[in-house]
This record gives structure tokens, sequence and C-alpha cells, in this order.
């Protein structure tokens, strides 16, 4: 199993608890509308080891054989 959780990233502007904050917005902010709506993370912590590496990356690998 592939442990999950998740992540807050992209743009903060959008996000519920932000909406009625007033801050400095320097530019259209399409990079960080990017990483909110088309990526995703995969999250590694200092103590992974080489055969968690390959876990991952063989359950990645059939995902993507899979929706292709």
């Amino acid at each position: 199993m592939v442990m999950t959780r998740l992540l807050f990233a992209g743009n903060i502007t959008k996000q519920p608890a932000y909406l009625d904050i007033d801050c400095r917005i320097i530019g259209d902010l399409v990079n960080t509308d990017k990483v909110m709506n088309d990526t995703f993370f995969i999250g590694v912590y200092p103590g992974i080891d080489e055969e968690q590496i390959a876990y991952i990356a063989e359950v990645f690998n059939n995902f993507f054989k899979e929706i292709n």
C-alpha cells in the first residue's frame, strides 16, 4: 500500500479560508493556478529506502499502463 495525505499547494488566494483576506498579489498567478489544477505531489521522507522507492515506482508504472 502507498500511503497518501492531502497536500495544500497552489494558489492560496483561491482557497475558501482566504477569500476575504486582503493581501498583495503581484501578477496574474498563472503558474500557481497551473500547480493547483494540473499537478500532483509525490511525497517522500528522509527514512525512505530503496525497496520503498522501487515499490512506489512500480505502483505508478502500473497505474499509467492501465490508463494508456
